[in-house]
């Protein structure tokens, strides 16, 4: 895992990151341009021989505690526990003890595989269900509904 703070303007990084942007105009200037001013929110990057092979963006408002802002693996890579290793390295790394995303339907199945609890957020955008998908910790406290 590398911190990618100072490759912001790399082609590399920009071309995956906009794989987990979404639609929308100037999402991966919006999205560098945060992960440039603001101290809470981190990208990272794996890289797979010598290449840069999946990129994850967190931000980390309180110890033990981490929204997963992006995520991205290289399209080759996809489907092999590249994503599944991100995500652990990312809790191991922050100590996390809960982890949040929001997605749409394609990733879900994904998020569900990893442990994560989903709930849908409804139709956010005109024909786009969104999802929150939760890990916890197995030994974290939780609060009863």
């Amino acid at each position: 895992m590398i911190d990618l703070g100072a490759r912001l303007d790399d082609a590399d990084v920009r071309a995956l990151l906009a794989h987990a942007v979404g639609p929308g105009p100037n999402g991966v200037e919006r999205a560098c341009g945060r992960y440039r001013d603001e101290p809470a929110w981190r990208l990272f990057g794996w890289e797979r021989d010598g290449e840069l092979a999946g990129v994850a963006g967190l931000e980390l408002p309180a110890p033990g505690v981490a929204t997963l802002r992006h995520n991205a693996v290289h399209e080759a890579l996809r489907g092999r526990g590249f994503g599944r290793a991100m995500l652990n390295d990312l809790i191991e790394q922050f100590a996390l003890r809960t982890l949040t995303a929001d997605t749409d339907a394609d990733a879900v199945g994904f998020y569900r595989r990893c442990g994560f609890t989903v709930e849908s957020l409804g139709e956010l955008y005109p024909g786009v269900e969104r999802f929150r998908c939760r890990w916890q910790a197995p030994d974290a406290p939780t609060c009863a509904r």
